[in-house]
């Protein structure tokens, strides 16, 4: 669709007066913001119609539409797959989201744990109002940290952070000793060129 068709479009809305609220237009040049809006509007009215729908089956009331306590009870603790993936709603009616952690590598994402969202134990839930959702951790890639090893590094140093934990009385000593017997032996020198030089005068 050119400009001149959506121009053509909107002159026609305009002359047959369907410029109101009850239309909703996605011009094209907006229509990728469109497409994060519906697909959540879809999954929103999708499960509206699911609570509708379990509603009606156990009153077989057409006006249950009306009684929003029970539709709303109907919405929560519910699990079904969406436009924008799978739903988990909880007690409370509030989506539980899934989470995926990345690690940027050679300018590329990879996945490394995904938290998958599920819904806890019903009873723990009615009875004490927790423990209603839980994230499970995948972990999708192992040994990709950038050590040696390729393993999580440690919280602390082995020494700490100023080398206050470790005890370097055995490295100093080793190295006076060191120290002490070049210097001993440099001496046993001198004084070996020194006699040997006395010898040769004599």
């Amino acid at each position: 669709m050119d400009l001149s068709d959506c121009t053509n479009f909107m002159l026609a809305v305009l002359k047959a007066n369907m410029k109101n609220s009850e239309y909703v237009y996605i011009l094209p040049w907006l229509s990728h913001y469109a497409t994060l809006v519906y697909m959540s509007l879809y999954d929103a009215l999708f499960l509206y119609g699911l609570a509708l729908r379990d509603a009606y089956d156990i009153t077989g009331d057409e006006g249950i539409c009306r009684n929003g306590s029970l539709i709303w009870k109907k919405m929560t603790n519910r699990q079904f797959l969406g436009m924008t993936g799978q739903i988990l709603i909880d007690n409370e009616a509030f989506r539980i989201p899934s989470y995926t952690t990345y690690q940027m590598y050679n300018g590329s994402l990879r996945v490394v744990v995904e938290l998958e969202a599920k819904l806890g134990d019903p009873e723990k839930c009615n009875l004490k109002n927790k423990e209603c959702s839980l994230h499970v951790p995948h972990e999708i890639l192992s040994n990709y940290w950038l050590t040696l090893n390729g393993e999580l590094p440690l919280d602390m140093p082995f020494c700490g952070y100023d080398g206050s934990l470790c005890d370097y009385t055995k490295y100093i000593l080793t190295g006076a000793s060191t120290i002490l017997l070049l210097f001993v032996i440099t001496i046993g020198y001198f004084i070996y060129l020194k006699e040997l030089v006395e010898l040769f005068f004599n």
